[in-house]
């Protein structure tokens, strides 16, 4: 069983004190010449954050800390002493991230090395980040991703088919009657089919797909299928799940929406070459009276 050996006299009073009244958590630890780390200081905070005590001292992180982390930092701490500089890393614990700033000091004895770490709560500014991220890619009515998501989803599900050897399409949708349902219902009743459309869509696709709420009323899938036919069987499931009729408050309307469809890398190498597609397929869906997809080449379905 181990001792575990209570370090004291390591700092001047004042400077003891300051260290105990920081917010900040503050670790120091001793390296052995068998590069074992053991607990050798510890200010109040870090006592919080961490659930130790003086107990620890002594204590190399295997002794007190979950595998997974202790090893984490095991290898972070002897990396600070082999480049003897101050390094950084992130870590989360407990549902709280941390940055820690390591910093290293020639001891003697017992220990060689001293290593000092500072560590700050940055959880909330890595919250807002992410909160800032999923505001900038997704659409805020609905969702789903916007139009500023679509060139790294595309990059990203490009890069899958290929290595699948999959049909990656690039299928836009656009209802024929939202316009009708805005003027006599009001832009309220607009957005709540909106919402509509885009669960039924969901239900359709499957977690490889990627949904897209281009801009008003249009909508656009990335899909992986197979094959050819298996889009065709795709984009016709979509026209079913948005053909029946839609209830709201007591008022039933008919809606429907319009198809174009561009296959990779028949259509087009670049997003931008597969929009354009699209887009031509989809003004022959809407031109030959809505509610029917159009696939590039003149291929047409109803």
């Amino acid at each position: 069983m181990m001792t575990h050996k209570k370090v004291s006299g390591f700092l001047p009073e004042v400077a003891s004190q300051l260290l105990q009244e920081m917010s900040d958590c503050m670790f120091v630890m001793g390296m052995d010449i068998k590069q074992q780390f053991h607990y050798v200081l510890m200010n109040a905070a870090a006592m919080v954050a961490s659930g130790l005590n003086e107990d620890a001292y002594g204590a190399t992180f295997q002794d007190v800390v979950i595998p997974e982390e202790s090893g984490f930092l095991t290898d972070q701490y002897r990396k600070a002493v082999i480049q003897s500089q101050s390094t950084s890393f992130f870590m989360t614990h407990a549902g709280q991230t941390g940055h820690t700033l390591l910093t290293t000091v020639q001891g003697s004895g017992l220990y060689p090395v001293y290593v000092m770490g500072m560590v700050r709560d940055v959880t909330a500014l890595i919250n807002a980040q992410q909160e800032l991220e999923y505001l900038a890619y997704h659409d805020p009515l609905t969702g789903v991703f916007n139009r500023h998501a679509l060139l790294p989803r595309f990059a990203e599900v490009k890069a899958l088919a290929e290595v699948q050897s999959q049909f990656l399409s690039i299928i836009l949708l656009d209802c024929d009657n939202l316009k009708p349902i805005n003027d006599k219902y009001g832009h309220m009743a607009g957005d709540v089919l909106l919402k509509e459309i885009t669960v039924r869509i969901q239900k359709v696709i499957i977690p490889i797909h990627t949904l897209v709420r281009t801009g008003g009323d249009e909508f656009l899938v990335m899909a992986l299928t197979k094959d050819k036919w298996g889009i065709l069987e795709l984009t016709e499931k979509l026209l079913d799940a948005l053909r029946y009729p839609w209830v709201h408050e007591q008022i039933q309307l008919q809606i429907s929406m319009s198809i174009g469809l561009a296959i990779y890398p028949i259509d087009g190498l670049t997003l931008g070459e597969l929009m354009r597609q699209a887009d031509k397929a989809l003004y022959i869906s809407k031109h030959n009276g809505g509610n029917r997809y159009t696939l590039v080449g003149g291929n047409k379905r109803s």
